[in-house]
């Protein structure tokens, strides 16, 4: 079994919910970074609860910086790897978000 090390990183991107394992019993929007056009990391926020990842909903759409360990696993077609956050701080809301967000209003 090849097992890549886990690496500290500094990200800052996009945070958008996307449907993930569709058709599945594990279905369901999960959050990811966007951070350019053919990269994206996977998110999950220490200490938060990996099926429901409320952590994330205030940053949906909007531009953060992500700091945490980087998790690679190169059998995920889409994502560079899991983003373990440790801490996450918005950047300048009038920036220009790449990407739209996706999660419902409630």
């Amino acid at each position: 079994m090849n097992q890549h090390p886990e690496e500290p990183i500094e990200a800052t991107g996009t945070v958008v919910f996307l449907l993930f394992n569709a058709g599945t019993k594990s279905e369901g929007h999960v959050p990811f970074l966007y951070v350019k056009q053919g990269t994206m990391y996977k998110l999950f926020l220490k200490n938060d609860n990996p099926f429901e990842n409320k952590g994330f909903l205030p940053y949906d759409g909007k531009r953060v910086r992500v700091s945490g360990i980087l998790k690679e696993n190169i059998k995920d077609v889409y994502a560079a790897g899991t983003l373990i956050a440790d801490s996450v701080m918005l950047e300048d809301e009038t920036a220009d978000n790449p990407f739209p967000s996706t999660s419902e209003s409630e």
